[in-house]
């Protein structure tokens, strides 16, 4: 069966989605339209149907039908009653009710087949439409397969839940066109949902949990709450509607596919060799039936399992029981080969109450970070203080904030709020509070609601301490300047800080001019370079990561001036510093830089070298083992300058800020990061 190409927008952004099926040419008369429920396979058949210029006769089966002999075939007869040939295809159905296993089943089968063929041919021009056509019973695809052939102009369109319909052919005939109903992208995520106007931040984590599924999008957008504010719960984050349309979808594959399908969900980066360790060598027939039902990618180069949508493995693990799910983490403790992964099985398999696992997540955590795997870090610190009794505050608080700032690094904003909530919620004093909110601050990044309100927590928590709001104002510069595209204010918050910092003699001083030097620049400001020699002047503080120092600021001044040769040279021992600190984040943004620079200097290939060069663990996929489940948020600005390096050489006048409307903004910060007690995972 040929294969068209995948789809094309027919008419305009908003517009649905149809396959592309060229204009001329036989084979194109029969088309089938496949991909998960959901996928938007019922649209474009009416879409099609319509443009085909002929009256839609419409067939659709339901799973009742699916075992009910002929039950497509009285659909077709009885949806053109006025025909005389209907009436007598009607009247034959009625004879072989009840009758099956004589003698006489080949003859009534040819009378069938006959009597479907007549009615084919004697029906008015139209285009027949099968929708939900992998419920129609065999008994009528059987006899319509037969009949098709002898009415080879009849148009048909069928839709159906397979992946890849079967290679020996399809009932629709021989030269059918199969064709894949693709995921929406981003962009057209973003207008299916602009009649909610949500913030472009709630359309990007929409699009990555609906994985571009039309229904399930929808369904996340109609939830009481945006999905992003459900940290900390232990209830599934999914609401009805997008439980039941995933819930259907997990329906079209077997009970051990969906097992190991579990098990997939339970891993924070399942691949074939831990899947196979757990159910034998069938893992990849398991596999491939999950992949055919549109449920996973198995064919990643490094063997990876993917979640086409990662709502499927939030359902598939948020609706087990608690025991169940121990018992899971349990088998994976065997079967992971990892030593990390597997102290995190273990520590998830452990009782709550269990003092022993807090102390293996911690002492995990410290491991995650220092292979650079920061996600995972973020992670196994947040149930290290999660899991550590109030018995013991001191310990608590510190591994709290040690949960906040991994979360910081790695931009994970629902684990940097339910560890601040932890810090904030327990006697600490002045310094932790302040440490904890501006790690979240950090976490935020671009993606902070209410930011004015929590920049006044944290700044009324640190008065009397220059050291303190100092550190505040610098990130409150970089807010104004990345999200409110205010530059003016910006430098102003950065010279405040400047003054309070060398106040205080605090090492927050360099940090604090950097960010005045850059404002300055960018404003063009003639003492900018007099500023960024101040604070190249300093100690080197070994809170600053390698792409917030002055060192990265003054190779971006080189390269902006036309000296890639300069930059470079500053460049590669900040390669190396971030490298060796694993450091990703930093380490990209100081690549790019490179990069810049090899094409500045006319090397391109150097320049491809560097773009193309790998920077530590894969993306990780969503995890819904632990709370609060959430794909991962940007990187925090305060600690990535790189968010303000494109609105260095970007006019005030046209930059951007966050495309979300007051009106309809999710609720605000005080929700999302007062100290309330957060619900145990």
């Amino acid at each position: 069966m040929p294969d068209s190409p995948t789809w094309t927008n027919a008419s305009h952004k908003t517009g649905p989605l149809l396959p592309e099926v060229s204009e001329g040419g036989h084979g194109t008369r029969r088309v089938v339209l496949f991909g998960p429920p959901g996928s938007g396979k019922t649209t474009a058949t009416g879409v099609l149907g319509r443009q085909s210029g002929l009256p839609v006769l419409r067939l659709a089966p339901g799973p009742q039908d699916a075992e009910v002999a002929s039950a497509g075939l009285l659909e077709l007869a009885l949806a053109l009653p006025a025909s005389a040939a209907a009436r007598e295809l009607t009247a034959a159905l009625d004879e072989t009710a009840g009758r099956s296993g004589s003698p006489d089943d080949a003859g009534r089968e040819l009378r069938l087949r006959r009597l479907t063929a007549a009615l084919l041919r004697e029906a008015p021009p139209m285009t027949l439409v099968v929708d939900n056509a992998q419920w129609l019973d065999h008994a009528s695809a059987a006899v319509l397969g037969w009949a098709l052939r002898l009415t080879p102009d009849l148009p048909v369109i069928a839709a159906e839940r397979v992946w890849r319909p079967g290679a020996a052919g399809h009932w629709c005939g021989e030269d059918t066109r199969a064709v894949h109903i693709p995921p929406l992208t981003a962009p057209q995520v973003a207008a299916l949902l602009s009649p909610y106007r949500l913030a472009s931040r709630e359309v990007s984590r929409i699009h990555a949990h609906s994985g571009g599924n039309p229904a399930l999008a929808l369904a996340l957008a109609d939830a009481p709450r945006p999905l992003a504010d459900r940290e900390g719960e232990s209830e599934p984050a999914l609401p009805p509607a997008a439980r039941r349309l995933v819930g259907k979808w997990l329906g079209e594959v077997p009970a051990q596919v969906r097992e190991l399908l579990t098990f997939a969900a339970l891993d924070d980066r399942p691949d074939l060799e831990l899947l196979g360790r757990l159910v034998g060598p069938g893992a990849e027939a398991l596999l491939a039936q999950a992949e055919a039902a549109g449920l996973c990618d198995i064919g990643r180069a490094d063997g990876s399992v993917r979640f086409t949508a990662s709502a499927i493995g939030t359902e598939l693990a948020t609706r087990l029981p608690g025991d169940a799910r121990r018992l899971l983490h349990a088998r994976l403790v065997e079967a992971s080969h990892d030593s990390v992964r597997r102290d995190r099985h273990t520590v998830l398999a452990a009782d709550d109450a269990d003092p022993l696992s807090a102390h293996r997540a911690a002492r995990a955590a410290v491991r995650a970070r220092q292979r650079g795997d920061h996600a995972l870090a973020a992670e196994l610190s947040f149930l290290a203080a999660w899991r550590t009794s109030h018995d013991h505050e001191e310990l608590l608080t510190e591994r709290a904030l040690t949960a906040v700032r991994d979360a910081a690094h790695y931009g994970d904003l629902p684990h940097g709020r339910a560890a601040a909530r932890l810090v904030l919620g327990h006697d600490t004093t002045t310094e932790q509070r302040v440490d904890a909110l501006i790690a979240l601050i950090d976490a935020s990044g671009q993606h902070l609601h209410g930011a004015d309100e929590l920049f006044a927590d944290a700044l009324h928590t640190a008065a009397g301490r220059p050291d303190l709001t100092a550190q505040i104002l610098i990130r409150q510069s970089v807010w104004a300047n990345v999200s409110e595209g205010d530059p003016h204010r910006a430098c102003a918050l950065a010279g405040r800080a400047t003054a309070l910092a060398e106040t205080a003699e605090d090492t927050t001083t360099a940090m604090a001019l950097t960010m005045q030097a850059r404002l300055q620049r960018l404003l063009g400001h003639s003492d900018a370079e007099t500023t960024l020699g101040r604070a190249l002047s300093l100690p080197r503080a070994a809170s600053i990561p390698a792409n917030g120092t002055p060192q990265h600021l003054a190779a971006r001044h080189a390269l902006f001036d036309d000296h890639p040769d300069k930059a470079r040279t500053a460049l590669l021992p900040l390669l190396v510093e971030a490298e060796r600190a694993g450091d990703a984040e930093a380490t990209v943004d100081i690549l790019r830089s490179l990069a810049e620079a090899e094409l500045r200097a006319g090397r391109c290939a150097r320049a491809l070298d560097h773009a193309d060069r790998p920077t530590g663990p894969p993306c990780r996929p969503h995890r819904p083992a632990t709370p609060p489940p959430s794909p991962r948020a940007p990187p925090g600005v305060p600690t990535s300058p790189s968010a303000t390096h494109a609105a260095e050489s970007t006019p005030p006048g046209r930059r951007t800020t966050r495309s979300s409307s007051p009106a309809t903004s999710s609720p605000s910060a005080t929700s999302s990061w007062q100290p309330a007690t957060p619900k145990k995972p």
